[in-house]
């Protein structure tokens, strides 16, 4: 009896995925290549998909209603450096990987970097908290570490870089 709950259970669980989880499992990785930087948080893929970076957001260059924001050149150019037209992985947290503005969110690796990380650790970004991601913890910890540095964004000192 005991047994047929307990595979009751694991079924109805697994219910959306039916006997073959492995499509449906996140994180799910994908291949793909950078076409073009846009901005410290988001690029173009070479098959024209848009992608924001999840957890990360970097100050404006190219938003419609605001004037460019203190450092925001300096976080296009240091995604662009690193990115641009290069070979990349997307990790997706889940089946719904898209934001309101249609965007793809995802983690973008660079070889074995995580450019979201990287724009973090060097300043580039601020932690996005609105929702919830699972590298949360650890993008605190980056940003923190940026401020007590004080790289980029948070070298206040450094007021050439933009206007905010």
């Amino acid at each position: 009896m005991v047994r047929v709950a307990l595979l009751a259970l694991l079924l109805f669980l697994n219910a959306d995925c039916g006997f073959n989880c492995a499509e449906s499992s996140f994180p799910a990785r994908e291949k793909t290549k950078i076409k073009k930087v846009f901005d410290g948080d988001t690029v173009l893929l070479e098959d024209g998909r848009l992608v924001r970076l999840i957890g990360i957001d970097s100050p404006e260059t190219n938003h419609p209603t605001l004037p460019p924001q203190r450092y925001g050149k300096e976080a296009t150019a240091f995604a662009r450096d690193f990115a641009e037209g290069r070979d990349c992985e997307l990790e997706f947290e889940e089946k719904n990987n898209k934001d309101v503005y249609g965007r793809y969110v995802a983690y973008v690796y660079i070889g074995e970097k995580l450019l979201n990380e990287e724009l973090l650790k060097g300043g580039f970004a601020y932690v996005y908290t609105k929702y919830p991601f699972r590298l949360k913890a650890e993008f605190i910890q980056y940003q923190k570490q940026a401020i007590k540095e004080r790289k980029g964004l948070w070298n206040i000192k450094d007021k050439s870089a933009g206007s905010k």
